[in-house]
């Protein structure tokens, strides 16, 4: 079977007004584009909207979802086990699931990555000198804490 597969960081929904909005123009491409499976990070847990409202915008074209953390993959196949786990010391987590399709199984996973960390190199720059913190003091920053990650863990 072809099963065409879509990744999205959706952020919680909040770029285009509010959350139900959003999801559904997100489940709109999904239906022109006839995407099989969607896997999307940083879905809301802590919301205006329920997570049932929110996952009910992109039904009928996805019957099965799965939802766990911050992780939600939806799809036109039934979904028959599913793991959810957390990075260690981070935000960050998988979701896998596995569809029975056809007379297969085919098993998905969705990660959430971590990003390289800027958004709190700035946020803890702003807090210490009381002002945006310039570009050159950001990657310097980023760079000793990423030498000083690999020298200890080694």
């Amino acid at each position: 079977h072809d099963i065409r597969i879509a990744t999205l960081n959706v952020n919680g929904f909040r770029r285009l007004g509010s959350m139900p909005a959003t999801a559904r123009a997100i489940a709109g491409m999904m239906n022109r584009e006839q995407v099989d499976v969607l896997c999307l990070q940083e879905f809301p847990v802590f919301a205006d909207t329920s997570v049932d409202s929110l996952l009910g915008c992109f039904t009928p074209r996805f019957p099965y979802s799965v939802q766990d953390g911050w992780e939600a993959i939806l799809s036109r196949y039934p979904i028959v086990n599913h793991r959810y786990a957390q990075f260690a010391d981070a935000w960050n987590a998988y979701l896998l699931v596995d569809l029975a399709v056809g007379g297969d199984t085919v098993r998905v996973v969705s990660v959430h990555l971590q990003t390289t960390g800027i958004a709190s190199l700035r946020a803890r720059y702003r807090k210490e000198h009381d002002r945006e913190a310039p570009v050159e003091a950001l990657l310097g920053e980023y760079l000793r804490e990423k030498v000083s990650e690999m020298l200890f863990k080694a």
